[in-house]
């Protein structure tokens, strides 16, 4: 292309040109569907080399953000499709079936990371990033007893827009409404008892001991966008993760 081609400065090029790409991805430029350029168009526009794009576009690949079809061309995926989402569905019917559920309450707030909040999320206290969103839900099996209740926290400057979400919050669906591109999640399993608000709405008595989830999931960039402590009542269902 003439001078008007993008370039990029900063060292190492096929990081930079990750970002950009990304950000193209992010801000709604692509969508979902959209084919983009090929290799050696996006070779020209930022005044690369073809390997460093492909090395680009690779790693796309394996994050889900593209997939490519021979002969027709490389597209941009969805961020809220079932195949996605399913990195982090965890719990699962005695058939093994992704167990589904029902939001039946869901409350959200804002205020100031706590210190153990604005350590998970990499939050800096004072420059008008440390404010956060709690999110409380109760979900329930379509057709029987509640089965779990979550506290999940966000960073506020990449979830603004969420306040009223319909059908209650889920982190895949949330991410795609503000942009967000989900990358790995790591979730931790234990067995505790709970605190004496969850107890209730299990209807528990004293002292007794659920399974425990805590997760944090980051974004492609791996910058920590959601933490979530979420206590279960599974009975005949299980909890089942994907090693890969």
């Amino acid at each position: 292309m003439d001078g008007s081609s993008v370039r990029l400065a900063a060292q190492p090029l096929h990081l930079q040109l990750r970002k950009a790409l990304l950000q193209r991805i992010a801000s709604g430029e692509w969508r979902h569907g959209d084919v983009i350029p090929n290799e050696n168009q996006l070779a020209r526009e930022f005044n690369l080399s073809p390997g460093t794009v492909r090395k680009a576009l690779d790693w796309m690949e394996q994050a889900h953000l593209v997939v490519r079809q021979q002969g027709r061309g490389t597209f941009i995926t969805d961020p809220a499709s079932p195949e996605f989402a399913a990195r982090f569905d965890t719990l699962h019917g005695p058939d093994g079936r992704k167990l589904e559920t029902v939001a039946v309450s869901t409350a959200i707030e804002t205020g100031i990371a706590t210190a153990h909040e604005a350590k998970i999320l990499a939050l800096d206290a004072g420059t008008g990033h440390d404010r956060v969103l709690r999110i409380r839900q109760t979900r329930r099996m379509a057709d029987g007893p509640t089965i779990m209740i979550e506290e999940a926290v966000l960073p506020e400057h990449h979830y603004k827009g969420i306040a009223a979400l319909e059908g209650g919050y889920d982190v895949v669906q949330a991410s795609k409404l503000c942009n967000v591109l989900l990358g790995e999640g790591v979730e931790r399993i234990s067995m505790a008892v709970p605190p004496e608000h969850v107890a209730v709405l299990f209807g528990l008595p004293e002292s007794t001991m659920v399974l425990v989830l805590d997760r944090v999931i980051s974004s492609v960039e791996d910058v920590p966008v959601e933490m979530r402590r979420a206590w279960c009542m599974l009975g005949q269902n299980s909890y089942q993760a994907r090693l890969a």
